[in-house]
């Protein structure tokens, strides 16, 4: 079946479904009012004459009416949410200028209370150095007082855990041959720590353990071929690395 064919018969139906909507508004409303207008007509010709003029001559009117309403309706509403709108924003801009005015002094007044803090305390540093150790050595002190406060100091780096290795300690590359030299690893740090007193801390152990690897004590004593103290004491505070010889 064509296109042509299939449009035809949709236009068809399409009419059909029209034609008959028309048939049956026209069988059941159009002529039953059709005919008791005519009835009444014939009964009461000047009342139904006068009512027929006065209905199409107001029909105009009303239309005007209904259109100007409408019309009226529409613009006032419009032009009052515009003007609505206008009204906020020019408020809310009159407020956020008042607001910028306020933080810009409290800005100002948040730097001279600043400087005027600071210039105080600096001046009675400055009179408490000079009243202790007098006028020379006083501002030579709180000079350096003053830059140290001022100027930002800059943070250690953290102590990582191959500082804490000798480097010139070097992994076995053949078995040991004497019996000194293949005592147990934990002989070995118990060693260390009574030639360098209770000031050794475990941390440097901890910190062979992880150049030398977790190893049996036992069966690999030759983790390290040979070790002679004495090696610096090392302190929990003490930042730096232990120094050692082969």
């Amino acid at each position: 079946m064509s296109n042509d064919r299939v449009f035809t018969r949709y236009f068809a139906k399409s009419a059909t479904l029209v034609q008959d909507a028309c048939s049956q508004f026209e069988r059941d409303y159009a002529r039953p009012v059709y005919r008791d207008l005519k009835l009444y007509f014939k009964e009461r010709p000047i009342i139904s004459t006068f009512v027929t003029i006065f209905t199409l001559l107001s029909l105009i009117p009303i239309a005007l009416f209904a259109g100007t309403s409408v019309f009226f309706f529409l613009s006032l509403t419009v032009s009052s949410l515009i003007l609505a709108f206008l009204a906020a924003f020019s408020v809310i801009l009159a407020l956020f200028a008042a607001l910028s005015l306020v933080l810009f002094g409290t800005l100002l007044v948040s730097i001279f209370l600043t400087g005027a803090t600071l210039s105080s305390y600096a001046l009675l540093r400055l009179a408490l150095h000079i009243q202790r150790e007098g006028p020379s050595a006083g501002v030579s002190e709180w000079g350096k007082e003053t830059k140290h406060a001022f100027i930002a100091r800059k943070q250690p780096a953290p102590v990582s855990d191959r500082n804490l290795i000798p480097e010139n300690v070097t992994t076995a590359s053949a078995p040991a041959t004497t019996e000194e030299e293949q005592g147990s690893w934990k002989d070995q740090k118990s060693n260390v720590k009574s030639k360098n007193g209770p000031g050794f801390s475990d941390l440097a152990g901890e910190a062979w353990v992880k150049k030398f690897g977790e190893q049996d004590d036992e069966k690999k004593p030759e983790a390290v071929r040979h070790y002679a103290p004495p090696i610096t004491r090392y302190n929990d505070d003490d930042v730096g690395p232990l120094q050692g010889h082969q």
